[in-house]
């Protein structure tokens, strides 16, 4: 076996082994092989490290940033909701962070998702208000139109009552009419009769005239 130490940073972290099959003697140039492997390995744990350390920086500033971004959410929804300042809206958010022991990115995740709740239950309180005035207004169209077709309704049957009634008065005028000829007719009938007995009043004083003319006393 040919061990050749795995340096980071020039303080050992590891060994690289080489196992032979049987006991035998390492060449010079094996060993500065399995050296240069030993260095390769101990570049590649290093940039490993590096690695990892790069991506929980980024981890931790993309925490940071996503914890900013709801805190000044936060801010601004109880600034706008509580009539306060945005400096105020933070100390109170502190304030609750540290009375509940938590962290304060949580508090304001907790006043963003509130106010969200919030906004989201007064549109659907205000769309069932709207579809509740639709409803009530397409309930009124249709009482208005059922009204229009009963006033339409009304309108026919009064106008058909007035026609009725004008036909009647002219029914009636002609009967008036036929009675006032009627009753001229009765009063010329009348006349005549006068006008005959007048006449026959006078061949009677005539008659009665020749008779005592011819009838000696």
């Amino acid at each position: 076996m040919l061990s050749v130490p795995v340096r980071l940073a020039d303080h050992p972290v590891g060994t690289l082994n080489v196992y032979a099959s049987q006991p035998r003697a390492w060449s010079p140039a094996e060993v500065q092989a399995l050296g240069a492997l030993a260095l390769v390995t101990g570049e590649l744990v290093h940039t490993a490290l590096e690695l990892a350390h790069s991506e929980a920086e980024v981890s931790q500033l993309r925490q940071a940033l996503a914890s900013r971004i709801w805190i000044e959410q936060a801010k601004g929804m109880l600034a706008a909701t509580q009539g306060v300042t945005l400096d105020q809206a933070f100390q109170r958010m502190r304030r609750r962070a540290r009375s509940s022991s938590r962290k304060l990115a949580d508090v304001a995740l907790e006043v963003v998702q509130d106010a969200q709740r919030e906004r989201i239950a007064a549109k659907a309180l205000d769309d069932a208000r709207v579809r509740a005035a639709e409803a009530r207004a397409r309930k009124a169209e249709r009482a208005l139109e059922a009204a229009q077709t009963g006033l339409a309704r009304r309108t026919a049957a009064l106008d058909r009552v007035q026609d009725d009634l004008a036909t009647r008065e002219r029914a009636a005028d002609q009967r008036d009419h036929l009675a006032d000829e009627r009753d001229q007719a009765a009063d010329d009938r009348n006349h005549v009769a006068d006008a005959r007995e007048r006449a026959a009043d006078v061949r009677d004083r005539a008659a009665d005239q020749r008779h005592r003319a011819t009838d000696p006393e």
